[in-house]
C-alpha cells in the first residue's frame, strides 16, 4: 500500500507492507532484514536506509546521527530526517505508526508509539523538537501532515487496570467488566495530534491490524511485524 502527498519541495511517500509482501518469508535480523528487502522493492541504497531497535520508549534520533554509525543498533522509537531519499522505517505488529511530514521544508520523521510510548509522550516530543529544526530555518508558522498507520482496533485491544490509569479522563478509553479496558490509541493519537499542531492535515488508516488479512498482529499470534515506511522523493 502507497500513498502520494505533493508538497512545494517535492513528493512525500509513504508505504506500508504486511503480510502479503512478506508471505512465506522469514524476518529475522531485523535491521539487515529490513535493508535487504526494502533495497530491493524501493531501489533505495542500503546506507539510506534507517531503522531502530524499537524499546517502547521516547527516544528520537535523526538519520545523521544513525548514517556515522551504519553498523550499530541504536534503541529509539522515531527517526528524524531533513535529507531527500532516505526511507525511515518502523516496525509495528499492533502498535501505532504515525508518519509526519512539513509542507513547507524537506522534514519527516517515523514514529512507534504503543501504549508506553504515547504515555511518554513520544509522539509530542518528536513533533517539537520539528518545529525546533524548522524554526532555525525561519519557519515559524508551519504546516504538517500526519498518517496513523495501521494498528488494533481499540475493541480489540485490551489493557489491565494499572495501565488504563494512566489515561483516565482521555478519549479513546473503555471500561469493560471487571477490572478490564479497552484502549484505541489511534482515537488517543489524534486528538494529541489536533491538541499540539495547527490546522493539522491528518490521514487515519483505521483497518484494524487483529482482524485483517493484510497485516500481522502480535495479539492474533504473529510472529511477523509490518514495515511502515516514509520517504522524500524529487
Amino acid at each position: 500500500m502507497e500513498f502520494k502527498i505533493t508538497t512545494n519541495y517535492g513528493d512525500i511517500v509513504l508505504s506500508y507492507l504486511g503480510k502479503k509482501y512478506f508471505a512465506n518469508t522469514k524476518q529475522d535480523k531485523w535491521k539487515y532484514f529490513i535493508q535487504k528487502s526494502l533495497n530491493k522493492e524501493f531501489e533505495v541504497p542500503k546506507e539510506k536506509i534507517f531503522s531502530l531497535t524499537q524499546v517502547h520508549g521516547d527516544k528520537f534520533v535523526t538519520s545523521s546521527e544513525l548514517s556515522k554509525h551504519p553498523d550499530l543498533e541504536v534503541e529509539a522509537d522515531a527517526i528524524i530526517s531533513e535529507r531527500i531519499d532516505e526511507l525511515l522505517v518502523i516496525r509495528t505488529a499492533d502498535c501505532v505508526p504515525i508518519a509526519i511530514w512539513s509542507y513547507d521544508y524537506p522534514l519527516i520523521a517515523n514514529i512507534h508509539s504503543g501504549w508506553k510510548g504515547t504515555k511518554e509522550k513520544i509522539l509530542e516530543k518528536t513533533y517539537f523538537r520539528m518545529k525546533e529544526i524548522l524554526a532555525t530555518k525561519n519557519i515559524h508558522h508551519p504546516r504538517f501532515g500526519f498518517a496513523i498507520g495501521p494498528r488494533i482496533a481499540g475493541r480489540h485491544y485490551e489493557i489491565d487496570y494499572d495501565v488504563a490509569q494512566y489515561f483516565k479522563d482521555t478519549l479513546g478509553l473503555m471500561k469493560k467488566d471487571g477490572s478490564k479496558f479497552n484502549l484505541d490509541l489511534g482515537k488517543l493519537i489524534e486528538v494529541k495530534i489536533r491538541e499540539i499542531a495547527e490546522d493539522p492535515v491528518i490521514l487515519d488508516f483505521t483497518e484494524s491490524t487483529y482482524e485483517s488479512e493484510n497485516w500481522f498482529s502480535h495479539r492474533a499470534k504473529d510472529e511477523g511485524r509490518n514495515l511502515n515506511c516514509i520517504r522524500i522523493k524529487i
